[in-house]
């Protein structure tokens, strides 16, 4: 288990302590790649929570120190005042950071194949340097990037799926359609 963080329950105006320092900031980019919690699930896990304790450390990019696993744990800790623990890990940049909260999620909860893709397709300036854009390969040689294929190949969709997604959702669909695709 990673260290240990304990919200602070000091007043604004105090210093804070090192310790309380070292808490992790949320990014807002890797936050919104999770898919909101449905009032049934918080509630689950706020009532999980406060009976068991925090059991899984939160996770935290190392040399940023910011969250990328974990936001409605830290909410609903913190809420509540319950412990947790932060494991630390390396990565070599933003976007390496962005694709493992992506995997991460991925692996851990429920989700619908829209719902990965919408995630993933958040990253769509990040992961690659642009639809039909030129890149070159490992022999030098010019190639076009479809960047549905590389979004498709980080979450193990099909292209076509990541293509009909961002179609969706560029059409600003309502929010019942959008919350029976999720």
């Amino acid at each position: 288990m990673g260290e240990t963080h304990q919200p602070s329950e000091q007043a604004p105006e105090q210093e804070p302590s090192s310790r309380e320092r070292q808490v992790p900031e949320i990014d807002e980019e890797i936050s919104t790649l999770q898919r909101p919690l449905t009032e049934a699930e918080k509630s689950g896990l706020t009532e999980q929570l406060l009976r068991d304790g925090c059991l899984n450390d939160v996770v935290a990019w190392k040399e940023q120190n910011k969250l990328v696993d974990g936001h409605n744990r830290v909410e609903i800790c913190d809420e509540h005042g319950i412990e947790y623990g932060i494991r630390y890990l390396s990565f070599v940049n933003r976007q390496e950071a962005l694709r493992w909260a992506l995997k991460n999620q991925r692996s851990r909860r429920n989700l619908t194949d829209f719902c990965i893709g919408e995630s993933a397709l958040k990253l769509w300036d990040s992961i690659s340097p642009g639809q039909g854009k030129t890149t070159v390969d490992l022999n030098g040689n010019p190639i076009k990037v479809d960047t549905h294929q590389v979004i498709a190949d980080e979450v193990g969709l099909t292209r076509n799926r990541i293509y009909n997604i961002r179609r969706i959702l560029k059409t600003d669909p309502p929010s019942e359609i959008l919350s029976e695709l999720r």
